[in-house]
């Protein structure tokens, strides 16, 4: 692989004058309409050379700016890349009036919006037959989903910190039940769920996912500028769903017969490692790779951490 990763200490220069003018160059933003007419919003970059087209499936509260040097990497290595807004999420249509506010009633909606995507869009635009994925938390969870209903479709997925099962915090089981059961009365279903709340536009670099500040730095700095990127927070509905899918991703894991890739990270607060962990032994051919020191977002890590980790997944889709 013949790309520069670039560390913490030339990130913002690499931003200004590497990063930035790409996506101005190359990323294209579009519109579709989804299976039951909602809008969604998406981006891509192609490249006639490519040797696979990758499908991103971005995380919980996340936006297109947080995969800017990962759609880089991806594009420089030799692939086109595109990026759905998952719905509820920056451009695309929402379910609420709040824009730090992220609702769902089903979350197979998300998947059912996937197929979509790549029905309607990627297979459409790409100039490569192939299609890879590259899933992070949230979205690990709507590409494994995916995966289990739509065989035959992706070639190779690598799976980044997924959502296979929610991290609940020590919450007793009686607290999670009545969550639930909350999460069903009208009145609440999309008000922020416990724990959860909107965007407070205070910087919390040391409270983060992150271990790279300058990365942290200019994800918050696009929040600040556009409320469209301040989703901060789930419904009730949102938190019940996400708790209720990890035994059917759990349960239908054989169906993945495609080589798959897990990052998991040591000091991840957010997501289960012991269902990853069943999920990579469930699935056909799915090998787990643990990073100890790195939190959640594996992808803004330290830099050793991070080159690592990009170069195993280009190695991988190689």
């Amino acid at each position: 692989m013949n790309i520069e990763i670039f560390s913490d200490e030339e990130y913002n220069t690499a931003l200004e004058d590497v990063i930035l003018p790409w996506v101005k160059e190359h990323l294209i933003e579009e519109d579709f309409n989804s299976f039951d007419g909602g809008r969604l919003h998406y981006y891509y970059a192609l490249r006639d050379d490519a040797r696979a087209a990758i499908v991103i499936s971005h995380g919980f509260c996340e936006f297109v700016g947080k995969y800017y040097e990962m759609m880089y990497y991806f594009y420089m290595a030799g692939y086109s890349v595109f990026f759905l807004d998952h719905r509820g999420h920056g451009y695309s249509v929402r379910e609420v009036d709040k824009k730090d506010l992220v609702h769902i009633h089903d979350f197979h909606t998300y998947v059912r919006d996937m197929e979509c995507f790549i029905e309607g869009c990627v297979k459409q635009k790409s100039v490569c037959g192939r299609l890879f994925m590259y899933a992070h938390s949230m979205g690990g969870a709507i590409a494994a989903l995916y995966l289990e209903n739509n065989p035959g479709i992706i070639e190779k997925v690598v799976l980044s910190s997924p959502m296979i099962e929610m991290a609940t915090a020590g919450a007793k089981s009686y607290e999670i039940a009545l969550v639930k059961l909350l999460s069903h009365v009208p009145f609440l279903a999309k008000q922020f769920g416990p724990g959860q709340h909107g965007f407070d536009n205070i910087y919390k670099y040391k409270d983060s996912s992150a271990l790279s500040e300058p990365r942290y730095a200019f994800i918050f700095s696009c929040r600040q500028k556009d409320e469209h990127f301040t989703t901060y927070g789930g419904s009730f509905a949102w938190t019940r769903e996400s708790l209720n899918i990890s035994k059917e991703i759990i349960k239908n894991a054989p169906k993945v017969q495609i080589p798959v890739i897990l990052f998991q990270a040591g000091k991840d607060n957010l997501v289960e490692p012991q269902a990853q962990q069943e999920f990579c032994r469930l699935a056909k051919d799915a090998r787990l790779v643990r990073y100890d020191d790195s939190k959640h977002e594996i992808y803004n890590a330290t830099d050793d951490i991070r080159a690592g980790y990009i170069k195993e997944i280009i190695t991988f889709y190689e």
